[in-house]
């Protein structure tokens, strides 16, 4: 394993903010005010959304490099939003406190998409403005579709199928387990569905690039999670060690980075760039007046 070391004081932040603003670079609030704005979510194109309270509950914004507009205002909260690079928003919203549903916003005009009594949660839409979410069908959860026009079930079985992701070509990933007990990670290339993962341990957090690229983490052995990627013809472990590595994430390039508790005591930043893993740690530093 490559490690590289980054040392970064305090005053040497300083300079850099100082600098950047210099060459019309700063960073500045898209929000202020006196209520929690969380879980932002950011699209190639800059615009922004995110969780704000409003007062009375959790409400949709939408920041697209000039203004905030507040794309919910209703009775019930809004949350986990998700954005393309086109401005088109996914989330879901507890209506009647009851039970969530998915909502689609395209720029102009808000579409609900589920409408039914159990939970729908975890969407994600690409820059087709396709959406795919986990939603309970009275039964399990089992992973829907809405390509655009219409919805339809992706999958339809007797066990849990949660934490979908979708490319841009329309391809998704999620988690499921396959009848047994062990979840596993299975990838939608329309129209066929694959199982990329079969062992004895359960396998989580699946993510898809462009390319077709997964990453996912698993629990070799039981004893701690390592990270994996397939390349769209076999599956190849990035990690092995003793410690945990979780939520990686994936580029188009093929670049997986996740965090790993490297001997127990604090989480840090990993980086593999299509052929060797970094590891980055960030050290901040007393400025002494």
């Amino acid at each position: 394993m490559n490690r590289v070391f980054f040392i970064v004081g305090l005053s040497l932040i300083s300079t850099v903010l100082f600098l950047s603003h210099s060459h019309g670079f700063t960073t500045y609030p898209i929000t202020i005010d006196s209520t929690d704005d969380e879980h932002p979510r950011i699209g190639n194109n800059g615009y922004v959304a995110w969780t704000g309270y409003d007062g009375s509950d959790n409400e949709i914004f939408l920041y697209d490099g000039l203004s905030t507009t507040q794309i919910t205002d209703n009775t019930y909260d809004d949350l986990d939003p998700h954005i393309n690079d086109n401005g088109l928003l996914v989330w879901e919203g507890l209506v009647g406190g009851a039970d969530s549903e998915i909502f689609l916003y395209n720029g102009s005009s808000t579409t609900r998409l589920t409408d039914n009594p159990y939970n729908d949660d975890d969407p994600r839409v690409n820059n087709a403005g396709y959406v795919v979410w986990a939603g309970h069908d009275g039964t399990e959860y089992e992973i829907f579709y809405y390509n655009g026009t219409s919805t339809f079930q992706l999958t339809n079985n007797s066990y849990n199928d949660w934490e979908p992701d979708i490319n841009n070509n329309g391809d998704v990933v999620w988690e499921g387990y396959s009848g047994g007990g062990d979840c596993e990670v299975f990838l939608y290339d329309p129209p066929i569905t694959t199982q990329l993962t079969n062992n004895s341990y359960g396998d989580y957090d699946p993510r898809i690039n462009d390319n077709g690229f997964v990453t996912w983490e698993g629990w070799v052995g039981g004893a701690d999670s390592e990270i994996f990627i397939y390349n769209g013809v076999t599956a190849t472990q990035l990690t092995n060690n003793f410690y945990g590595d979780w939520d990686p994430q994936i580029n188009s390039d093929g670049h997986v980075a996740w965090h790993g508790q490297e001997g127990g005591a604090d989480s840090e930043i990993y980086l593999y760039n299509g052929t060797s893993t970094t590891f980055i740690i960030v050290f901040l530093a007393r400025v002494i007046h």
